[in-house]
């Protein structure tokens, strides 16, 4: 039996159809409703720990700003007294 590597589509009609290639067009997909609901309920488990991990670099961000920002506050408010 030999491995053969199988081309992957053409996204967006990027490369065109020569020979072994050929161009598909996805019309209909036939999943049942309770197994769409698990791929949901998967989906949104997986992006809990992306919103965590999304606020914690946005804090981390927003503390650096504010210790950059609020020292100047400071020497300025020094300078001016």
């Amino acid at each position: 039996m030999s491995a053969r590597k199988i081309a992957a589509p053409a996204v967006g009609g990027r490369r065109a159809a020569g020979p072994g290639r050929h161009r598909m067009v996805l019309t209909d997909v036939d999943v049942p409703f309770w197994r769409m609901v698990a791929i949901i309920l998967k989906l949104m488990v997986a992006s809990i720990p992306a919103a965590i991990l999304f606020y914690v670099i946005t804090l981390g961000v927003l503390l650096v700003c504010a210790m950059i920002f609020g020292g100047l506050a400071t020497v300025l408010a020094g300078i001016g007294s």
